[in-house]
This record gives C-alpha cells, structure tokens and sequence, in this order.
C-alpha cells in the first residue's frame, strides 16, 4: 500500500473515532429537561416525622382510646425516571380499638384521574369491586370514607378516609386515615385535617 493511501486510510480511521467519541461525551445524548424527574416530596419526610405529625393527645380524643406509642415505616424508592412508582410513609398507632392507622403515598400514574384514584382506595382487589363509600366534600382535591373494601366479608368493623392531595403543581399523593374497629367520619376527619395541616400541601 502506497503511503499516501496509507495516510489516507488512517485520517479515516481517526475521523471515525472522533465521532464516536463526541457521540458519547457527558450531555450528548442527554434526556430533556421536560421528562426530567423532579423529586417527591415524600423523599424529605421520614416515617417518624410522619407519625409526629399527628400527636398521641389528638388521636386520644377523637376515638377514645390510650395511645401506647406508633411505629413508622417507609415504602418504596426514590424514581429514576418520571413513570408511574410507589413510594409512601406510613403510621401504626398502639391502642385499643378502634386502631388507628395512616398512610400517605405517590398516586403518579397520570393516565388515572382523581376519581379513579379514590375508587380504587375503595376497591376489592381479589372480586375488582368498588365498594360503597360517601364523598366527602371540602377535604383535600378529593376524598371519600367508608369502610375496608377487604374486610367488607368479615366479621371486622373498619372505618377509612380517603383523601387525594397535590403537592405542588406535579405530584399527587393519597392520604389514607383508617381504622381497624368502628370509627365514623366525624372522629376520623379531624385527624385528617391535621395531617393535612402539618404536611402543609
């Protein structure tokens, strides 16, 4: 091979590694700014903060019971990427009944609508029913109460508040007050509307 088609193959072959190699530098094949995923809210509250929000005294005196002491826990992980996940904190309460429980998780799906998200808090997984609740108006977006759509064929009385929140103008949360033992609307929705207070959404 003459040395002229030598230098000639060779420019080629470095001009081919150029482009690769500024096809691959950092912000080349960068994803944009809209698909972007901006961080929950839920990522700055941990379980314990959860449960503090709503003090033993406020339980005590909506459902009658001694609050022994709660339990925290968090669900789920941060998203990579802006699609549908679950993330939630959660709260158990030590007492007699009723007991009384919260949660508050990511609803990101946004091909559901609020609605649907509170029909499906209200709905038996294993028959895909939707159970029988009351709206409740002037609480969160939306909001509903009624009973446990799982223990609706056991002998187990249940009250539960359903309560759909945005944080922000992007995510929506699913704030859920219930109980395991017969609790009505109106001892259960002073609670929510302190959580709801508290979380400032």
């Amino acid at each position: 091979m003459s040395s002229a088609a030598l230098a000639t193959r060779l420019a080629l072959a470095l001009a081919v590694l150029a482009s690769c190699s500024s096809a691959s530098e950092p912000g080349s094949d960068a994803t944009p700014a809209g698909d972007a995923e901006a961080a929950s809210v839920l990522e700055d509250l941990t379980a314990d903060e959860f449960c503090a929000l709503l003090p033993a005294e406020s339980i005590e005196q909506a459902l009658g019971v001694v609050v022994e002491g709660s339990e925290g826990t968090e669900r789920g992980r941060a998203p990579v990427m802006r699609t549908p996940y679950f993330l939630s904190r959660e709260c158990d309460y030590s007492s007699g009944l009723p007991a009384l429980n919260t949660r508050l998780a990511t609803e990101w799906d946004e091909d559901d609508t609020d609605a649907d998200v509170l029909d499906r808090a209200f709905t038996d997984i294993v028959n895909e029913t939707v159970g029988d609740y009351e709206d409740v108006p002037g609480l969160g977006v939306v909001a509903g109460f009624g009973p446990n759509p799982m223990l609706a064929t056991a002998d187990v009385a249940t009250g539960g508040l359903e309560v759909v929140l945005r944080a922000g103008d992007y995510e929506r949360l699913l704030l859920s007050v219930y109980t395991t033992g017969r609790a009505t609307l109106d001892q259960l929705r002073p609670l929510a509307e302190e959580l709801i207070a508290g979380l400032g959404y």
